[in-house]
């Protein structure tokens, strides 16, 4: 498993979800012998059983693999969310349920009002805003069915759910900041802050999570030819500038998610599940598009080119081994004379 600079995040999350499958699951088995034994509803108490052991489950799934638990894409989620909100639905209904066959003073209403945190924090805050809507409005409804018959007064009803949606402004306030705050967090950890390309830890990551799937990978290693002159004549701002350019074009080639900045003149593009074919046309469009097209500094054209060296990734292969073989074949890419691709056969 590949280091993330937020590991430590997902631990903690990861703890907290264990506290809340032991409290929860063993709060229902309780209340499971409860209703089996002293109130005799031996479905409803089934049900909190059958919570109590989906509980136990998800605790040991969770030790035994990282459970991803937020949106990986927009509408796009992964199969352990899936069961997060099946797991979510049971709670929901196992809860509204229990309103139902229940006498208002009982209490059990009020443990809904810690469900919309629920929500946001094993689901984040589209999924969690969701959820607390339908719980809302369904809790509502039931309160209106039983003022029907005296359980309830207005005054009780408005009070609830004044109280509900005031937890829930707050807990989706706070989610959607936490969530906000750590994408600006990320941002600053994985990208580049001169070219906004990926970085070289996010390298590391990506090309972690590509072995760990069995894709094919390709290096492509990019040095500007003749960089230092463009530094010298004109400044290190005009040299910055060519630098933000070619990262331009590199990602308008290759893509956002394929292009790193490794420092200096230096980039590289991950190449997942293309043949060697697509791969050489690639870094050959990328060549011609830089040695074709002039850099504009300071409302003038300077002309630049750029040398590749590509590399196939191995099962076995790691990172470090992959970018020498990389910069191996840039280096002979230099040596015939610069704005040309090398590429292992």
């Amino acid at each position: 498993m590949y280091y993330s600079v937020f590991d430590e995040e997902k631990k903690l999350k990861s703890r907290v979800l264990s506290c809340l499958f032991i409290v929860v699951g063993g709060l229902a088995l309780i209340l499971s012998g409860i209703n089996w034994f002293i109130h005799e509803n031996y479905v409803f108490s089934v049900a909190l059983a059958g919570f109590s052991a989906c509980s136990l489950g998800l605790l040991f799934r969770q030790f035994d693999s990282q459970l991803s638990w937020e949106a990986t894409k927009k509408d796009e989620y992964c199969f352990e969310q899936r069961i997060v909100e099946v797991y979510i639905f049971y709670l929901s209904g196992l809860v509204v349920w229990g309103c139902i066959i229940s006498r208002i003073d009982s209490g059990l209403l009020f443990w809904t009002l810690l469900l919309s945190s629920i929500y946001y924090f094993l689901l984040g805050v589209r999924q969690g805003a969701k959820w607390s809507g339908i719980l809302l409005l369904a809790i509502s409804s039931l309160m209106y069915w039983k003022l029907q018959f005296g359980q309830f007064n207005p005054n009780m009803i408005v009070n609830y759910v004044a109280s509900f949606i005031s937890i829930w402004a707050i807990s989706h306030y706070y989610e959607k900041h936490r969530q906000i705050s750590t994408n600006g967090l990320k941002r600053l950890a994985l990208r580049d802050p001169l070219t906004s390309t990926l970085n070289r830890l996010a390298l590391e990551q990506d090309f972690a999570r590509y072995i760990q799937d069995d894709d094919s990978v390709h290096l492509i290693a990019f040095d500007i030819d003749y960089f230092k002159k463009v530094n010298d004549t004109y400044g290190h701002l005009a040299g910055d500038s060519v630098l933000k350019q070619v990262a331009s074009r590199l990602q308008a080639i290759a893509g956002d998610s394929s292009v790193y900045r490794l420092g200096g003149e230096e980039f590289c593009v991950l190449a997942v599940n293309y043949s060697p074919q697509e791969v050489a046309s690639m870094a050959e469009t990328i060549r011609k598009d830089i040695a074709d097209v002039p850099f504009e500094v300071d409302g003038l054209e300077v002309a630049l080119s750029t040398s590749a060296g590509i590399a196939k990734s191995q099962q076995t292969r790691s990172l470090d081994s992959l970018s020498r073989e990389a910069d191996e074949l840039l280096y002979q890419a230099k040596l015939a004379g610069r704005n040309r691709v090398y590429m292992a056969h």
